[in-house]
Order: structure tokens, then C-alpha cells, then sequence
């Protein structure tokens, strides 16, 4: 029997995989520590829930969860209300918080949803269905169900426009002919709350897809290899033997009997043969000196931060660059970083004018992002088109060397990342040495560096940990191609 309420969230987290409903409720001293990057998009969710209430003005606010949240929502109906932010129904086991309700057409309310996404995904599909079932279960009768989501084509000018930002979809075709689904995966999930603290093998055998939630992936890595390879036979084998070809699950301490079960092979060390030492030497024999190692960090929000920008879109407020004159030369490093919470745009391509010369190769790794981020760059500034444009026509991507295969390693983990290349190639070099360890963590850490608020001291202490990442991405390029050239 459920000792839990099933909330939409739970059950969304069900349909994804019982395991993870399962490790949230009953074993959540198993989870993974908080990723920084997912509490950042769980707050830009929540700005863009503020702001959906200027959709739908003089609401009434219901305030708590659960229980006591669904006594006030039955209150606020009783009084009158015709728009509700917030309010929860609890029936039959379930528990449901909408966004929004509005009063609609025969005494029935619309279910509003609110998501930060730019689309309408299936999963919103289940969780407007499961708010229906649950709502019309507490006695609250639903017509409509919307959804409300980001429009990435609104592009800011001035004060931010709620009605252009966001875009609104009517799901209620969909969403009813999703209810007989959900109400028959309802009675699973309500299982797994049940679930004891140790999983018995049918239980354990409903996790066939572990890539689909890092929860679980983290709970499968973390068991011994006994009990991980007990976990993994009572799995999907095809499945399994995907996801270990994939390296989302480690073969290590894995029997080699398992591992052949599931058709695995253990990837075999391999060296460039000569034929691609010959075309890793075509390719960086393209490169023209002076070389100019570059590397952007940007920051993106779903509410446009300045003008001219869109929903989402990459600001590069940060650049490190490395400039070698000849292959004998010692680089030169120059670093950029906007310390106020403003347009970088104009100081950050003045900094790249006075950097770049106009000769000379721009070498990034996954070149395509720092292109994408100068294309957008010249169409909102054109006075300054040409020379960033003339950046790309010179940009080299180190990574395809690796991408195309020109250079393998097991170590790499079957990934061209300069994450995975970098600490095999150049083991002297390592992330874990630094504060900031990776994009994510840098990104979030801009409006902090912006605040005037913060201390000083904390504030040059992360201002100096962004910039020592930003240069560690932008030094292992040049150490990596140093390497190549001893091929």
C-alpha cells in the first residue's frame, strides 16, 4: 500500500522510470547530490510561473501543498474566486497543483500549465492529464486544459512584453484522449510508493532504460559490481548491452560472462594508424600562424535579459584567448569578463577587435557554438559584421580531429568532449583541481559576479575561479594540438 500522496511531479518521474519514483520516496539517500545547473532551471521555471500571472490578472494566490492546499483552494472557490495561481486538489491517493485555473463555461474551471520550454513536449501531455483526472476526482470540474510555454521567437525591446513572451497551446483534445493511459498507469505508480527499502528482482526489473534518468544511472554506479550486475541481468539485455556500449553504465566489475551476455565488447586501445597520423597532419597543416585558441562561456535565460536578445539565447559575457605567433612561441593569454549586469555585447567585441588580429587561425574546440555566438553578434551589431564574420572563416575545430574518429582512445568513453580527451591526452591537466568544473557552474556563476551585494572578497575569489576555467579549456588546446604534433 502507497504511504505517500502521487503528485503529478511523482508521477511524471514514474512514466520516466520506477526506479527513480522509487529512489525520490522511499530511498532518497541514494540520489545524487543537487546539480547547481538543474536548480537554475528550476528557478527560471519559476520566473517565467511570476510572470504567466500577468496572463491572468487578480487572481487569488492558494497558498500550501497537499491537504492544507486543497482545504484553501475549496475556500477561495467558496469566496467567489474566478482565477486561481496555485491551487491543489487531493483525491483518491493523488495530489495535483495547477498553475493556473480560470473560470470557464458551465461551471467548469480550465486548467492553465506552465512550462519554461519553448514547446509543447508528450510528457506535458501526461501531466495536464493526470491534473484533469485528479481535480475532477476532488469534486473541481474541468473543461479546457491549456498550455502556457515560452515563445522563442519574441524578441525584447524594452520592458518585457508577458503576452508576446508567452505563448499559449490548447491541449484538450489531446489531453483527453491521453486520461485512459494515465488512469491505467496510475495504479502502477501508486505500487512503487509501496516499494520496501530493498528492491526484490521483479522491482529492479522495471528499470530498462537507466539512460533516462540520471537518478538512476547515479543509484547503478554507486552499487558494488555484485549487486550491480544482479541489477543489470534482471534489465532489458539489448538495453543494457546499449547503454554499457554507450558508457552510460561502467563495465567495470563487471564478469566477463555478463558482459558477453549482453554481446558487450570491451573497446581495444587504438592508436592512430598511419594513414590517420597522415590526415591528423593535413588537418593542422591548414592552420596559419599566429594561432588564436578561443573559447567562449555564455549565460541564457527563458525572459530575454537585455534588448535586442530572444528567449534563451547564448550572451557571451566571458572569453579567454591564447595567442601563439609561431609553433616555438610561448601563447599569450588574454582573458574578457563582464563584471556588470549589462549588454557584454559592445565591450566584449571591442576586447575580441583588440585581441584578434586579422590574420591567423581561430582555433575552438566544437567550433560551432563560439561561430553561432559571432553570427548572432553580426546581425545585432552590423558595424561589426565583417570582422566577426572574418573570425569564423578562419575558425578551426580541434575537436573533429577526435569527432571523426582520426584519433581513438577507450579512455575517451567513446566521446570527442574535451572533458574526456583532455585528461588522457594531457593527464596534467585536470578539472577536478578547479572550483568551477564545468559550463554550467560557469554560467551560473555570472549574476553573482554581477551583484554589487557580494562581499568583495568572495567576489574576486569568483572571479578568479571563472577565469581559471575559461583559460584551463583554452590551455588544453594548445597543449592537445602541441601533442598531435609529436605524431
Amino acid at each position: 500500500m502507497a504511504r505517500f500522496l502521487l503528485s503529478k511531479t511523482s508521477f511524471t518521474h514514474y512514466l520516466e522510470c520506477p526506479i527513480r519514483l522509487w529512489l525520490e520516496k522511499v530511498r532518497p539517500d541514494l540520489l545524487p547530490p543537487e546539480d547547481p545547473a538543474l536548480e537554475r532551471l528550476f528557478e527560471q521555471g519559476r520566473i517565467v510561473d511570476d510572470l504567466s500571472r500577468g496572463l491572468f490578472t487578480n487572481g487569488v494566490a492558494v497558498q500550501d501543498y497537499n491537504e492544507s492546499g486543497y482545504r484553501n483552494t475549496k475556500q477561495a472557490i467558496a469566496e467567489g474566486a474566478k482565477i486561481l495561481y496555485q491551487p491543489t486538489a487531493v483525491a483518491d491517493g493523488l495530489s495535483a497543483r495547477a498553475d493556473i485555473l480560470t473560470k470557464g463555461k458551465g461551471g467548469k474551471w480550465d486548467i492553465h500549465e506552465v512550462k519554461s520550454a519553448t514547446q509543447v513536449k508528450p510528457e506535458y501531455v501526461s501531466d495536464l492529464a493526470f491534473q484533469r483526472i485528479c481535480f475532477e476526482a476532488a469534486g473541481i470540474p474541468i473543461g479546457k486544459t491549456f498550455l502556457v510555454h515560452v515563445d522563442n521567437t519574441y524578441v525584447r525591446h524594452g520592458a518585457v512584453e508577458v503576452d508576446k513572451l508567452l505563448a499559449e497551446e490548447d491541449l484538450t483534445e489531446d489531453v483527453t484522449s491521453m486520461i485512459p493511459e494515465v488512469g491505467r498507469r496510475i495504479p502502477e505508480a501508486k505500487e512503487v510508493l509501496g516499494w520496501p527499502r530493498e528492491l526484490e528482482e521483479s522491482q529492479i526489473a522495471t528499470c530498462v532504460d537507466p539512460s533516462k534518468s540520471d537518478c538512476v544511472i547515479f543509484w547503478l554506479n554507486s552499487l558494488n559490481p555484485v549487486l550491480r550486475e544482479r541489477v543489470l541481468r534482471a534489465a532489458n539485455p539489448f538495453k543494457i548491452g546499449k547503454l554499457l556500449e554507450k558508457e552510460v553504465i561502467s563495465p567495470g566489475g563487471l564478469t566477463r560472462g555478463f558482459l558477453e551476455s549482453v554481446s558487450y565488447r570491451t573497446p581495444e586501445e587504438h592508436w592512430p594508424h598511419k594513414k590517420d597520423i597522415e590526415r591528423i597532419k593535413e588537418e593542422i597543416g591548414k592552420l596559419v600562424y599566429p594561432l588564436h585558441f578561443f573559447d567562449y562561456e555564455t549565460y541564457s535565460s527563458a525572459v530575454p535579459a537585455f534588448d535586442g536578445y530572444r528567449p534563451y539565447q547564448q550572451i557571451p559575457f566571458q572569453f579567454s584567448l591564447a595567442v601563439q605567433e609561431s609553433p616555438d612561441s610561448k601563447p599569450r593569454i588574454h582573458d574578457f569578463l563582464m563584471e556588470t549586469f549589462e549588454d557584454p555585447a559592445p565591450k566584449l567585441i571591442a576586447a575580441l577587435r583588440k585581441y584578434i588580429g586579422p590574420k591567423g587561425s581561430v582555433i575552438s574546440w566544437y567550433s560551432v557554438f563560439e561561430e553561432s555566438r559571432n553570427e548572432e553578434l553580426a546581425l545585432m551589431h552590423p558595424e561589426h559584421a565583417d570582422f566577426l564574420r572574418g573570425i569564423n572563416e578562419r575558425m578551426f575545430d580541434l575537436m573533429q580531429i577526435f569527432k571523426q574518429k582520426l584519433y581513438v582512445h577507450p579512455d575517451f568513453l567513446g566521446s570527442a568532449s574535451l572533458k574526456n580527451v583532455m585528461p588522457v591526452l594531457i593527464p596534467s591537466l585536470s578539472y577536478k583541481d578547479l572550483h568551477i568544473q564545468e559550463g554550467g557552474e560557469a554560467s551560473a556563476s555570472w549574476l553573482p559576479i554581477t551583484d554589487p551585494k557580494l562581499p568583495k572578497k568572495q567576489r574576486e575569489q569568483l572571479i578568479k575561479d571563472e577565469i581559471e576555467y575559461c583559460r584551463l579549456d583554452v590551455h588544453a588546446m594548445v597543449k592537445i594540438l602541441e601533442y598531435l604534433r609529436t605524431l
